[in-house]
């Protein structure tokens, strides 16, 4: 499902269900705006994992190169998501029973740079297996070079899609041909 997942942006706190768990102190200081020293982590880690994808993706897209290197610069580009997408799955998992606790969102932030320990905690497999049965999918993740430059900045109103195409809704029966003005 396409309108299930994380945006970017959301990813360095807990989701709202985790965050109404916490203690009246520590809701505090999120609503000051404090950031966490593993929300900072991720402040820092993500420019770098983004901007080396979105170069990397440009460069498999360089017809220029040989298939093996565009390949090789591919799979660059998933390896830096990897992680992402990981705590991505983490995050959207909390709204579909997952009950994550504070401080699971918390180790997975701190290890979102080392992602061989991230994608070993009990947290991240079980939002994997929820993430599989979903469909999630986080539209920014799957093209970081559509909202984020090479330094891995936001592209801001500069990106994005123009123009989104899908299925009219499910039990929609009506056709073209009922309405002419449409055809």
């Amino acid at each position: 499902d396409s309108l299930v997942g994380a945006r970017v942006a959301d990813l360095d706190w807990a989701p709202s269900q985790v965050l109404e768990r916490e203690s009246p102190m520590d809701l505090q200081h999120r609503s000051a705006g404090q950031l966490n020293a593993f929300g900072f982590l991720l402040s820092q880690t993500l420019p770098a994992c983004l901007g080396a994808a979105v170069a990397a993706i440009h460069e498999s897209m360089n017809l220029e190169l040989d298939k093996e290197a565009r390949s090789r610069a591919f799979n660059l580009a998933e390896e830096k998501l990897h992680p992402l997408r990981l705590l991505a799955n983490l995050w959207t998992s909390g709204y579909f029973g997952n009950r994550i606790k504070p401080g699971n969102y918390d180790e997975a932030l701190q290890y979102v740079s080392q992602p061989e320990k991230l994608k070993e905690l009990p947290a991240i497999k079980h939002a994997a297996s929820i993430a599989a049965a979903r469909s999630f999918f986080h539209w920014e993740l799957a093209f970081p070079e559509v909202f984020f430059n090479e330094l891995g900045q936001p592209k801001n109103s500069e990106g994005g899609f123009d123009v989104v195409i899908s299925n009219p809704p499910f039990g929609f029966t009506n056709s073209l041909s009922d309405h002419p003005e449409m055809a």
